[in-house]
């Protein structure tokens, strides 16, 4: 056989694995496909820029399934394409398969250990963070500029002149760039006040808000262990508070470097609170101490997730403040970023409600109705969230009646299951059951009259 027919077999061969793999791919055969690619680029290495193109436009449209299958057929022929592995590790990623992803990205790191976008989206895996590359690398530098411990301040009202710990606090503005502020503590002043709160604290020994101040005062003169001492009395008399655990693990960091208690501490914090802002940012300023980067990475990573998430906000009473305000005042993109990052945190039917109103508001009614059955999930007893889907399915059951009066009686069935898969009523039920009785279908006549029966005994 001549060359130039050699060649030409090849070619042909080639597009035929393509074709293959486009088959497969359309009956979700993402291995077969795989090996389709990886066999047409084999026979015709021009296919490998048609398998990059093709790589690029699934990761942009959102098809990470076909993206893994076309990346690992690439990766074979471009073994040291280290942006390659942390887009398939990306693509992982978006199918919630986190150790695959962790593994790419630690093959990217291996033939670059200068690319941080690798780095930080292996810190993401660890705790499923969804953001990646550049987006990822932004919203997490910001918040390592923080390298001080966040400590808990005074919990009693005294004079301005009183020194404090001056907590670094996130810029108004959360962007890259901005510089966050330490304010040394006025080692000097502090010690001033001490025999002032000394008397405070004898005079009232049961008082554990007067016993952590003084704590506070001995940790900002920088006295350890009497700041470790009084943390203790206060924990005594008022056991697990998170301000207290939380001033008392770092004095233990700061004073003792004791760095495993410290970090038992905030563990125990986050079994209460497992999105705790500042424990999980104490924790990576605490294994920053330790010298371990990998894992001080992987908080400042999810810390810049939720601080994103929050506008800035550490706290949940800001956040529950800023969301509130921000409902009051119709910013309702705020307003639902701050109440959808409440509710990874803690269930409240208050937040779904205002959420599904938000969405009324937005014309967007299918979002408003899955949070008011959202609502009525949490408290069924939560009148407003009642209210609102009566006030909707009232509006499709006349629309229903319509068509029953009209004798387009199939329609109105149609409706009618619409109607009770959003809010199931009885009466709905039972004009669903005389419908079907009316189609000459008794079966399902007699199945939707024994839910109304079901759901009236529920309801009493």
């Amino acid at each position: 056989m001549a060359k130039s027919d050699a060649a030409r077999e090849h070619v042909s061969t080639a597009q035929a694995e393509w074709s293959k793999a486009l088959l497969n791919f359309s009956k979700k055969l993402y291995n077969r496909a795989m090996l389709n690619i990886r066999e047409a680029i084999h026979q015709d290495p021009s296919y490998l820029e048609e398998a990059r193109a093709q790589l690029s436009n699934y990761l942009r449209s959102g098809q990470p399934e076909k993206a893994i299958a076309v990346g690992l057929a690439v990766i074979e022929f471009d073994t040291k394409n280290f942006r390659l592995m942390n887009e398939i590790g990306n693509a992982y990623r978006q199918r919630e398969e986190y150790k695959k992803a962790f593994q790419m990205y630690q093959g990217a790191l291996k033939v670059n250990p200068k690319f941080d976008f690798a780095r930080y989206n292996m810190a993401a895996c660890y705790f499923k963070v969804p953001t990646m590359d550049e987006n990822l690398v932004r919203q997490t530098r910001i918040v390592e500029q923080f390298v001080v411990f966040r400590r808990t301040g005074y919990q009693l009202k005294y004079e301005d002149s009183i020194p404090g710990f001056k907590n670094q606090e996130m810029p108004s503005r959360f962007k890259l760039g901005t510089e966050i502020e330490v304010v040394e503590t006025d080692v000097e002043a502090a010690e001033m006040w001490i025999a002032h709160f000394e008397e405070q604290s004898k005079k009232h020994p049961d008082s554990w808000k007067h016993q952590f101040d003084l704590a506070v005062l001995y940790d900002v003169a920088r006295f350890g262990e009497l700041a470790l001492q009084y943390y203790h009395k206060a924990e005594t008399l008022h056991p697990n508070s998170n301000m207290i655990e939380t001033n008392l693990a770092i004095a233990y960091a700061e004073y003792k470097e004791d760095f495993e208690k410290a970090k038992y501490i905030f563990f125990n914090i986050l079994k209460k609170e497992v999105c705790d802002r500042t424990t999980l940012l104490n924790l990576a300023i605490l294994h920053r101490r330790m010298k371990k980067p990998f894992t001080m990475l992987k908080y400042y990573v999810y810390v810049g997730e939720l601080l994103t998430k929050s506008h800035g906000l550490f706290h949940l009473d800001e956040m529950i403040k800023a969301a509130d305000q921000c409902y009051q005042k119709n910013e309702r993109d705020k307003a639902i970023s701050l109440y959808q990052a409440l509710l990874e945190e803690r269930k409240n039917p208050e937040w779904t409600f205002r959420l599904g109103m938000i969405y009324k508001f937005k014309r967007q009614t299918k979002l408003a109705l899955e949070f008011w059955r959202k609502t009525l999930e949490i408290d069924p007893g939560f009148e407003a969230a009642h209210e609102e889907l009566d006030q909707y399915v009232n509006t499709l059951e006349e629309e229903a009646q319509d068509l029953i009066d009209d004798n387009f009686l199939t329609d109105a069935a149609s409706l009618l299951e619409e109607i009770i898969s959003i809010y199931p009523r009885v009466s709905d039920y039972e004009i669903l059951a005389d419908v079907y009785e009316e189609l000459g279908e008794k079966d399902r006549a007699d199945e939707y009259a024994r839910e109304a029966q079901k759901l009236a005994k529920s309801e009493k």
